[in-house]
C-alpha cells in the first residue's frame, strides 16, 4: 500500500500590506504531486486592490546565475486572482506540479488599506 506525505502547511504570504507589491519565497514542488493555495484578504478600502499571479520555473532559484526573468506566469484556468471588494478568498488547486520551484507575484494596483495571506499546502502521492 502507498503512503503519503503531507507537507506541512505554511503561509507564503504573510498578512502583506496591500499598499506594496510583493512576491513570496520560492517553494521547491519537485516532489509534490498535489497542492492548494488559500489566498485571503481584509481591509480593502478599494473595489480592485491588484492582482497575484502563481509563477514557476524550471530552473535551480539557488543558483548563481539565476534571474528574475527565469519565472514564468502559470496560466491558470480563471486567470490572475484579483483582489477585489473589501474582503475575499479564492482557493487554486494543483492537481499535478511539473515544474522545479513556484512562487506569488502580488502587484498592487490601487493603494488601498489591509493585508493579504496566501497559505500553501501540499502532498505527495504513493511512494
Amino acid at each position: 500500500m502507498g503512503r503519503k506525505n503531507i507537507i506541512l502547511t505554511y503561509k507564503m504570504l504573510d498578512t502583506v500590506d496591500l499598499d506594496t507589491s510583493s512576491n513570496s519565497a520560492a517553494t521547491q514542488t519537485t516532489t509534490i504531486d498535489q497542492a492548494s493555495i488559500n489566498i485571503t484578504w481584509t481591509g480593502s478600502t478599494g473595489t480592485n486592490t491588484g492582482a497575484i499571479v502563481v509563477q514557476a520555473t524550471n530552473l535551480d532559484v539557488e543558483s548563481s546565475t539565476f534571474a528574475a526573468s527565469d519565472w514564468f506566469d502559470l496560466d491558470l484556468a480563471g486567470g490572475a486572482v484579483d483582489l477585489t471588494g473589501a474582503s475575499g478568498e479564492h482557493v487554486i488547486i494543483f492537481d499535478k506540479m511539473p515544474f522545479r520551484s513556484m512562487r506569488l507575484a502580488y502587484t498592487n494596483s490601487t493603494h488601498a488599506a489591509g493585508t493579504v495571506t496566501a497559505v500553501f499546502s501540499a502532498k505527495t502521492l504513493g511512494a
